[in-house]
């Protein structure tokens, strides 16, 4: 067996630069310059950084984390309520369901349903999907649906266990979901960023995208959004299609990566244009969810090139380096992003876990 010392390095590196910055009172969205752009609400990205926290906590015991995080998620839980927002599972999974799994608080417990609701509140039964509007989408965008929402639903799979909505949270979730697979997952296996329908009578128009290079490009991050999200899906029991959708993203996404497993920003992308780590952390996260071998030795090959070329050294503000948020607009290209940040270190944990396992049922076999 190789040496994997390098995951449980790699992993301490990350959570001392989360430890170096437990006193800040705000949240870290993307880098400029290298250095955290911090924003008081947190955006749609607040709840990776405490994710993060939770992270800290959940390996190390330290109680600090924990007071972090609680802090931030105190304030943060007020933006459970809105219903002009898809990103409500990405925002309150990692911080107020998290949160709940590690302590029990009922009050974390309450901010995840009532996220549940908002998000839920914004289907639109006609098309059978949830809009893409939030931060960079108005009224006009109330018949985009996006790739990105997939990553979205674990929310209400969550909520109808944890609720008498059961039904009502289901049904809303994999009619999203199924739209989302008839429409963004094209047949080789990429997926357009953004569809668009008539949101007054649900019929399906075109591909487009906000963030890749043209509508018929894969913007790199959407499809890492495709695989990690199918694959929770597919996880939580929602269907044998889901994870047949991500198996399909997921062989799109490795065939069509460069030489050093580092995508770029668009796989349409020429030579010289920015990569995207990011959308690495992603997608090895969710192939690391597929819980298959090939899959999984995929993730560590990728989890590995980003340690050894993308891994921001000891004492840097960030955690990972090189990614792209939106080049298109202009919007921290080569710099870092805290769902990055937070992508990583879920990944080598769920890589690190799933050795252990290995090992232990081979121990287990053989008598050790």
């Amino acid at each position: 067996m190789s040496d994997r010392s390098w995951i449980a390095t790699a992993l301490a590196t990350a959570l001392d630069s989360v430890a170096a910055r437990l006193d800040v009172d705000r949240f870290p969205h993307v880098t400029s310059g290298g250095e955290w752009v911090l924003s008081d609400d947190g955006e749609w990205t607040g709840g990776f950084w405490i994710g993060l926290l939770w992270a800290g906590y959940e390996e190390r015991g330290d109680p600090r984390f924990r007071v972090a995080a609680e802090r931030l998620l105190r304030r943060f839980a007020a933006r459970a309520g809105e219903t002009r927002n898809h990103d409500l599972g990405m925002m309150f999974c990692p911080s107020a369901v998290k949160g709940y799994e590690l302590t029990g608080d009922p009050r974390f417990r309450e901010a995840g349903l009532e996220a549940a609701r908002s998000l839920a509140s914004q289907f639109n039964r006609r098309g059978g999907f949830i809009p893409g509007w939030g931060f960079f989408g108005d009224a006009g965008w109330e018949g985009a649906v996006l790739v990105d929402t997939l990553m979205n639903l674990p929310l209400l799979w969550w909520a109808a266990d944890e609720s008498e909505e059961l039904e009502r949270f289901r049904a809303v979730a994999l009619s999203h979901g199924d739209t989302s697979l008839a429409h963004h997952l094209r047949r080789d296996g990429s997926t357009f960023h953004v569809y668009r329908f008539d949101p007054q009578t649900g019929v399906p128009i075109r591909g487009d995208t906000y963030q890749g290079k043209a509508p018929g490009s894969c913007w790199s991050r959407g499809q890492a959004w495709a695989i990690a999200g199918c694959a929770r899906l597919a996880r939580l029991g929602a269907g044998e299609r889901y994870r047949m959708a991500a198996e399909r993203a997921a062989a799109y996404y490795l065939d069509h990566l460069p030489d050093d497993l580092v995508p770029y920003w668009d796989f349409d992308a020429k030579p010289d244009e920015p990569r995207d780590t990011s959308a690495g952390a992603i997608a090895a996260y969710g192939l690391l969810l597929l819980d298959d071998e090939e899959a999984s030795d995929a993730a560590e090959r990728c989890l590995r090139t980003l340690v050894e070329h993308a891994q921001a050294p000891p004492g840097h503000p960030a955690i990972l380096l090189h990614a792209t948020a939106d080049l298109p607009h202009g919007i921290a290209v080569d710099e870092s992003t805290i769902y990055g940040d937070y992508f990583f270190v879920r990944a080598l944990q769920l890589l690190r876990n799933r050795i252990h396992a290995t090992a232990g049922a081979a121990a287990h076999e053989t008598g050790g």
